[in-house]
């Protein structure tokens, strides 16, 4: 086999596992930015949902950003715990249903967002759960970023200029003031941005 060739190959390959280790879900911060919230500064690393948490994400009167600043402190890996499940059976019980058509975009945001932080391998469904939340907050630069963070994790696999390309219509779509801090904003926009060269 040609040498040149194969040094292609190889350079391929390591791309593929570096881009699989360094992607949206697991490359863009948002909780630094939130770190005065006790909620998010307390969930740093826990990987898990306890109780409080739990009734944090579901109480209908927090703020949409924070929760999302409190998922992305719980992390990802192998490590989590089974979050989106805990939280779907949460929300079962808060709405009496099953059927996701019922809940309001915040919730499915959660959702897909603690669903995406345990398996970011897999976020079709996921990705799937958040067109359902931008339809329900359309006017949510969160729910908008999340679900851009999320759908781009899902381009990966097939196309990289995507991923830039949803989050460049995500900020399109959300007119200021935003419900989501500037700086938090700024850091998902930072990463995603690098895959803009893959539009050319």
């Amino acid at each position: 086999m040609n040498r040149s060739f194969l040094f292609t190959m190889l350079l391929g390959f390591c791309g593929l596992q570096v881009a699989k280790a360094d992607s949206p879900v697991t490359s863009t911060d948002i909780s630094s930015y939130y770190m005065e919230y006790e909620m998010v500064a307390k969930n740093v690393g826990a990987f898990e949902l306890d109780a409080a948490t739990l009734a944090f994400l579901l109480n209908d009167q927090e703020r949409t950003d924070v929760k999302a600043a409190v998922i992305n402190a719980l992390g990802w890996g192998d490590k989590v715990t089974d979050m989106g499940p805990v939280f779907r059976d949460a929300l079962t019980a808060k709405y009496g249903t099953e059927e996701l058509e019922a809940y309001q975009g915040a919730d499915l945001m959660c959702l897909a967002y603690l669903m995406a932080m345990d398996d970011y391998f897999n976020v079709a469904e996921a990705s799937k759960i958040m067109d359902l939340a931008i339809q329900k907050s359309p006017e949510s630069a969160t729910v908008a970023m999340i679900r851009a963070v999320i759908k781009g994790q899902e381009a990966m696999d097939t196309n990289w200029c995507e991923v830039w390309m949803l989050c460049s219509e995500a900020l399109q779509a959300t007119a200021e003031p935003r419900d989501m801090k500037t700086a938090a904003i700024q850091n998902i926009v930072d990463y995603m941005i690098l895959y803009k060269s893959y539009c050319y």
